[in-house]
């Protein structure tokens, strides 16, 4: 049963969002019930709002594809991939069984001894872009499923006042709004945006040797 159990977290399988099975995943065989000779399989899966119908319709696939090997008794709850983290380092035990969660959660989630290395880490090495694998790796262990491997950023800007020439600087973009009265708009409270423009001016960040505290080295050159 526990290949059943690692297909239907290869299920969701598709670097910077990662699924998981979780130590509590272990669990699973301990909950499970027999039911006239037959198996049946409690998994919990955490999964963002607004996936809810595609998780959905992939939990019922899943069901009919193994139909007959088990009885599965499959909850999707709704649970932000931003806060699977604090919620699982909270109750470890008491946490999905199959998740979601962005790839900078990985060092502490493993250090809170939250997740098993994956066991299929070839196969699923050899179906994903090297980028999106590495985002799910710590010391060379394979921690999670890759799903997504999206992470881009993106910029809407107004061609009444710009032009594709202007939005290739944004010292001119600065220029061009402030002589139109208009003004030029980021998340100052992301780090994952707010890096796009400081990796580019001599910031770097890295990890400390013990692998959780991050320095900071280089020159901030804030965007006025």
């Amino acid at each position: 049963m526990k290949k059943c159990l690692k297909r239907v977290m290869a299920l969701f399988m598709t670097s910077s969002l990662l699924l998981s099975g979780c130590g509590a995943a272990e669990s699973a065989d301990d909950r499970k019930q027999e039911t006239e000779g037959t198996e049946t399989v409690e998994l919990t899966v955490w999964g963002e709002k607004d996936n809810t119908a595609t998780l959905t319709k992939m939990i019922d696939s899943f069901k009919e594809q193994y139909k007959g090997q088990a009885d599965f008794n499959i909850t999707l709850e709704t649970q932000a991939d931003s806060g699977v983290r604090d919620v699982m380092l909270t109750d470890v035990h008491g946490g999905a069984d199959v998740f979601s969660f962005p790839d900078d959660q990985l060092i502490s989630l493993v250090a809170g001894g939250v997740l098993v290395p994956v066991p299929n880490a070839e196969e699923v090495s050899a179906e994903n872009i090297k980028e999106s694998v590495d985002a799910a790796t710590l010391n060379g262990k394979l921690y999670g499923y890759p799903m997504t491997a999206d992470n881009g950023y993106f910029m809407y800007y107004n061609k009444d006042y710009f032009t594709e020439e202007d939005v290739k600087s944004l010292d001119k973009m600065l220029s061009v709004a402030q002589a139109a009265g208009k003004k030029v708009a980021m998340e100052f409270n992301s780090g994952w945006y707010l890096y796009s423009f400081f990796g580019n001016t001599g910031l770097k960040l890295s990890l400390n040797e013990d692998g959780l505290q991050m320095p900071v080295t280089g020159m901030i050159h804030p965007v006025i």
